[in-house]
């Protein structure tokens, strides 16, 4: 039982050690914004705010646990998107920040409602 929260640790831990690849590289290019630091934290929360108010099922179980956790790589793989490969559009870095943020969080927030619970 314990090694789940072990495994999910770690696995989490890498995850966030991979953000800083992104996160320099847009800091080197002087466009590092707020909404680019939230944009890896901002599914797994919204993620969470729809378990809670949109699917009571899905609360109970390793759902509330580990939805949310596993939220995380989306968002770490959408910041990947902004720093590598969208950096060389003409449109400008706060519009696409401001607007992956804004989709990854309606996103989230649906899948969070729509999931199914997760007993074992």
């Amino acid at each position: 039982m314990m090694q789940i929260y072990i495994y999910l640790t770690i696995v989490l831990l890498a995850i966030l050690m991979a953000l800083i690849a992104p996160w320099r590289s847009i800091r080197q290019h002087g466009t590092l914004l707020p909404s680019d630091i939230a944009l890896p934290f901002a599914p797994p929360a919204f993620t969470l705010f729809g378990l809670a108010f949109l699917n009571d099922a899905a609360q109970v179980g390793w759902g509330a646990i580990l939805y949310p956790a596993f939220a995380i790589l989306p968002g770490a793989i959408i910041l990947n998107v902004r720093a590598f490969l969208l950096a060389g559009l003409s449109v400008s870095p706060e519009k696409i920040s401001i607007g992956l943020l804004a989709a990854a969080a309606v996103i989230a927030f649906l899948v969070g409602g729509m999931v199914p619970p997760w007993y074992d």
